[in-house]
């Protein structure tokens, strides 16, 4: 089911990790991470390892993603039908890159602009351990509202999802295997990692209504 935040529809799923190659894949790209804990052609403010614009190097193990393929697309399907279109919808979709850190990194907000919807399936994550990733409101309100209305700010469960509109930024609780599926353009950032050895990985997917 569809949960709004901020107004934005955001749904959750979970990848069965018995219908790919899951250790497989967590060992390539911890070697990888072993070569060096920071790539990153993508920006300067970013402390984070991932392949986005580096997929080619021949310097690390090249990632392939052929088993998940079927799998994403079954819940890309689930999240789509939830939605009411006008008129019958194909869609595309690309897995952009892999994220891998530990602790202290992190990566900054940042949106897809390149994309309609945005997915991030959690292939290694403890939850015990690791943050997820932040959701950002952008909506100016909510930098005001604490001042203009503090009797209503105080008052707000600011846990509750339904207030979300009310918060600077909302985090779900995440296991996992998780998938998690929200319009490109909602920015979102994964802020810096508790002090741990235990490795945090994500694949990213980009989704393209055609």
């Amino acid at each position: 089911m569809i949960k709004n935040v901020f107004g934005f529809p955001i749904f959750i799923s979970s990848i069965d990790e018995n219908k790919f190659n899951k250790k497989e894949l967590i060992l390539k790209i911890e070697e990888n991470y072993k070569k060096t804990k920071t790539r990153n052609l993508w920006d300067n403010k970013s402390n984070i390892h991932h392949s986005f614009e580096d997929n080619n190097n021949i310097n690390f193990n090249k990632i392939t993603y052929e088993q998940l393929i079927p799998l994403y697309k079954e819940k890309i399907i689930e999240y789509l039908n939830q939605f009411k279109f006008k008129k019958p919808i194909d869609f595309r979709f690309e897995i952009v890159n892999y994220t891998c850190m530990t602790g202290s990194q992190h990566m900054r907000s940042h949106h897809h602009n390149d994309s309609d919807f945005s997915a991030v399936h959690f292939l290694k994550f403890n939850n015990k351990i690791h943050k997820p990733t932040i959701f950002e409101n952008t909506n100016p309100y909510k930098d005001y509202l604490r001042y203009l209305r503090p009797k209503l700010n105080e008052c707000l469960d600011f846990t509750d999802i339904s207030n979300s509109w009310a918060t600077e930024d909302y985090y779900f609780e995440i296991n996992e295997n998780d998938i998690c599926f929200s319009p490109s353009y909602l920015f979102h950032s994964v802020p810096v990692q508790p002090e741990t050895d235990e490795t945090r990985i994500c694949i990213v997917l980009n989704i393209e209504i055609e």
